[in-house]
């Protein structure tokens, strides 16, 4: 009962071939530190004590430094080894529910299968489940080590402008071939859920030196059935990545400090919309509303150096209004943030927030008059 776990325990602490080697080397040293311990308390008791080293002295000394060298170590452990994060965010999570401090009122459903195809036949095969699926969002590719794959976390997009009009910091990846996907503006899908996932990756980044970034809607991937059943739905993944779809894509490439990272964002997004107040949901608005005023700001500025250099007026235009319009209808979705429906004070701060948007978007517009 003792032996197996403590022979395995290597094994289970690690799965990296280096750190495991160190492990099974340090436990080796130890035993043969206290083997020579061993060897040499009765010579160093019979020395020290002369005729009073009996048996039982000699015992009493093996009795003391196991006690002293277990407690010795034992303080060192609670001291220098740190609870794993993972932990921590788990216990955190499970005492926030069970004290009912998070009282989630709507379902969270969490579905592992055939990427594509199990997304597709979870919105498709049963219309009545379907249509009270409010958001999804499709994990795939979210564990890399990116020290040893290469690449970032990505959150795709729903499509926005930038699917259109790629510019400025937004970057298609190298999965996506121009021409395929090409998205017009009839396809755009104006939602809050691109801001609010994004808002919810950030935090996290915040506390930890994780790397988030963001690319425009390029199609064919896990996300599009829900997008395909007018769901709002994102894609998580992590891109490029030198090993995908290759032998080498093995759990050697994994980090646990990414997945905790992706893990932890996903959770505190799906708990907040299944548990959203009036309170919620206007600060849901207003970071809303700040990321309009902030993208406009950057397109504004990108259309009028595109006129400065030679650009087509009008299509500049056309390229900001599509941005103005895709913000005001994003807002224009809020109203169901809230569980049992958006309150008097919800609609007031939709309203408002339209006007402001719709007010800043007009002045940027009157600028490439």
């Amino acid at each position: 009962m003792v032996l197996v776990p403590y022979g395995a325990w290597g094994a289970e602490l690690s799965g990296d071939y280096g750190e495991r080697t160190r492990l099974f080397a340090a436990r080796q040293a130890f035993v043969l530190i206290g083997l020579i311990a061993a060897a040499l308390i009765p010579a160093i008791v019979e020395r020290s004590m002369a005729d009073n080293a009996s048996a039982l002295v000699v015992l009493e000394s093996y009795s003391w430094l196991v006690l002293i060298t277990l407690l010795s170590i034992a303080a060192l452990l609670l001291w220098r080894v740190p609870e794993p994060a993972q932990a921590e965010v788990a216990r955190t999570l499970g005492t926030l529910i069970q004290s009912g401090a998070i009282s989630p009122a709507r379902t969270i459903s969490m579905v592992w299968g055939d990427e594509i195809t199990s997304t597709r036949r979870y919105v498709e095969e049963d219309a009545d489940r379907a249509s009270g699926i409010l958001w999804g969002v499709s994990l795939d590719m979210v564990g890399q080590d990116t020290d040893k794959t290469g690449g970032t976390f990505l959150i795709e997009k729903m499509p926005d402008p930038s699917a259109i009009w790629t510019r400025g910091e937004d970057q298609h990846t190298d999965w996506w071939n121009d021409g395929r996907g090409r998205l017009s503006q009839d396809d755009l899908t104006p939602h809050y859920f691109n801001d609010f996932i994004l808002g919810r990756c950030l935090d996290q980044a915040a506390v930890t030196d994780w790397v988030v970034k963001t690319n425009p809607f390029e199609g064919g991937s896990d996300h599009v059935p829900f997008l395909r059943g007018d769901i709002p739905g994102l894609l998580l993944w992590h891109f490029t990545d030198m090993f995908y779809h290759t032998d080498g894509d093995r759990l050697d490439k994994v980090s646990a400090q990414s997945m905790m990272n992706v893990g932890v964002a996903t959770t505190v997004s799906a708990l907040t919309l299944a548990s959203a107040d009036g309170q919620m949901a206007r600060f849901i608005i207003a970071e809303l509303e700040a990321a309009a005023l902030d993208r406009l700001a950057i397109e504004s500025e990108l259309s009028r150096e595109a006129v400065a250099q030679g650009e087509d007026v009008i299509e500049q235009t056309v390229i900001l209004k599509a941005w103005v319009d895709w913000y005001v209808g994003a807002i224009q979705t809020t109203h169901d943030i809230e569980v049992g429906g958006a309150s008097p004070e919800t609609i007031a701060a939709m309203e408002a927030a339209l006007a402001r948007v719709s007010e800043a978007g007009n002045e940027y517009l009157n600028l490439l008059q």
